[in-house]
């Protein structure tokens, strides 16, 4: 129905472009006919002619969404040539009605324009338009593909918590699907996973009987505790505004490297805190600890994402228009041995997991919801500077100048770089959720572009 929808109003705007530039051309002919400066036939091609230069700007400008690939001017090579066959079906239909039919150049010339407009609506969505994507009708405008990476803030820690979080969060996530964007969402896991890992070994602790659970299946526990309260959220948002949409939550495996470094220098807090004892016996397991304040705690790696294996589903979902909640925590971790998926002991990094499914969606835009409203350059210091927008050049001289904080600020705008690549069209908007309000104010946030 949406798509219906799109294309009734690009035909009314095209209408509308083609009503003012028909005023130009009738206008025209009319002029130069009647003050006897060119014959008809000769005052039509020439009207016909500046018409057609003012409906392409204008076109371009407000009805049609132009091909990426496609240069400027092969646009308007192709555009001028689908017009020049347009003027010569003008110029026959011209020329039949008023030399055979009778007809009065100036009723003939409504005529003609009527039937040629409506080819030129169908020729130039199909040769000029970008296409519609997969499960889009055929023709139709395709939909921005947006993926919203939600913090900590956007669901809290506790169940309650996490619940009213999440009832906040499906107002900013249903402001962008009422506004026709395709949404996939991503979130962090931090509280939920630490939660869950610490009951498991407690629980293995207290029943020997029983093995302990890995880290990568505490991370599939918390995507599906996580999603369930989204999708939920969400979807009661969407019905209450009168949107029928699906809400999905895809337990996500993530790809990475066993070769990566962050293997050999782990540094991903996780579990309750140990003993000295206890840590020996981690320890000799073949487990990480680090000493913290009241004692020990176990430390996993945090490699980089390399692939996304429900990718594919995913993508499916997104193009049937459905809400897709993905990669929660930064993924289930796994290595690829042969056909078989290992699960790793490790954390990947939320905010790399999320620039990687933008990537891989061909996302148009990757939200980053945290703590803070925009990127700061000396965070924290008398001389603080608020960032409204960011250049991807100057995002990767920031980076590499230690500007962003180690585990806070800095992948997300390790995400950010990743994902705009070359693309001259993406962009990263890495702002803050207004709690009262659920939603995404205007103007706040930083802006990152090539």
């Amino acid at each position: 129905m949406n798509r219906i929808k799109d294309l009734i109003i690009q035909f009314c705007k095209f209408g509308a472009v083609g009503g003012l530039c028909f005023g130009i051309d009738y206008g025209l002919m009319i002029f130069l006919t009647e003050t006897h400066i060119m014959h008809y036939f000769a005052s039509s091609a020439v009207s016909f002619t500046v018409s057609v230069i003012v409906n392409y700007i204008l076109s371009m400008r407000f009805v049609f969404t132009g091909k990426e690939d496609m240069t400027k001017a092969q646009e308007m090579v192709i555009f001028v040539a689908l017009s020049m066959i347009g003027l010569v079906m003008n110029q026959m239909i011209m020329w039949f009605a008023v030399e055979h039919l009778g007809m009065f150049y100036a009723v003939a010339k409504i005529f003609s324009t009527m039937l040629v407009t409506t080819y030129n609506f169908i020729s130039r969505k199909r040769f000029l338009e970008a296409r519609a994507g997969v499960g889009e009708l055929g023709g139709c405008m395709k939909k921005k593909r947006i993926v919203i990476a939600l913090g900590h803030e956007a669901l809290g820690s506790t169940l309650p918590e996490q619940q009213k979080a999440a009832a906040r969060t499906a107002k900013a996530v249903a402001d962008f699907i009422r506004e026709d964007y395709q949404v996939v969402i991503t979130h962090s896991n931090g509280p939920q996973v630490g939660m869950i890992h610490t009951a498991m070994n407690e629980f293995c602790r207290l029943y020997p009987e029983y093995t302990a659970t890995p880290t990568s299946v505490c991370s599939a526990m918390s995507q599906g505790y996580i999603g369930y309260d989204l999708q939920n959220a969400i979807r009661t948002e969407l019905l209450n505004r009168g949107i029928y949409k699906t809400v999905s939550t895809v337990l996500t495996q993530v790809v990475v490297d066993p070769y990566d470094e962050a293997f050999y220098h782990p540094t991903k807090v996780i579990g309750r805190v140990m003993t000295k004892e206890e840590a020996e016996e981690e320890e000799k397991k073949g487990n990480h600890v680090t000493e913290v304040e009241g004692g020990y705690r176990r430390i996993v790696a945090s490699p980089k994402p390399m692939d996304i294996v429900e990718i594919d589903a995913i993508s499916a979902l997104s193009d049937a228009d459905q809400v897709v909640i993905a990669c929660g925590g930064g993924g289930i971790p796994v290595l690829a041995q042969n056909n078989r998926l290992q699960g790793a002991s490790a954390v990947i990094e939320k905010d790399l997991a999320a620039g990687k499914l933008a990537e891989l969606l061909d996302a148009d835009m990757l939200v980053i919801l945290t703590s803070v409203d925009k990127v700061c350059l000396n965070y924290g210091k008398e001389d603080e500077v608020k960032l409204d927008t960011l250049s991807l050049a100057d995002a990767k001289k920031y980076l590499a100048a230690g500007e962003f904080g180690e585990g806070t600020m800095a992948p997300k705008i390790e995400a950010a770089i990743d994902f705009i690549g070359e693309s001259a069209i993406r962009s990263v908007l890495v702002t803050k959720l207004n709690k009262e309000a659920g939603e995404i104010t205007g103007g706040m946030g930083t802006l990152i572009k090539k």
